[in-house]
């Protein structure tokens, strides 16, 4: 899950390739606009979309960490 930016590319993005992650997988399986919708209702200082994401990732994290 990359940060995106408005920047234009430069000659140096041309030639480092992005390496695909675990987590950009997840990204495109999950519908996040249906989640997002859903948590419209609660009102936090920061996003609920990424504090649910952040909760994901910690349960994917302790369930891949058990021993």
């Amino acid at each position: 899950m990359r940060v995106n930016t408005n920047q234009p590319s430069s000659a140096s993005d041309a030639v480092v390739k992005k390496i695909e992650s675990d987590l950009d997988t997840i990204n495109e399986l999950i519908e996040w606009s249906r989640i997002s919708n859903r948590l419209s209702q609660v009102k936090s200082d920061y996003s609920p979309l990424s504090l649910f994401k952040v909760l994901l990732l910690r349960l994917l994290s302790d369930y891949l960490n058990r021993e």
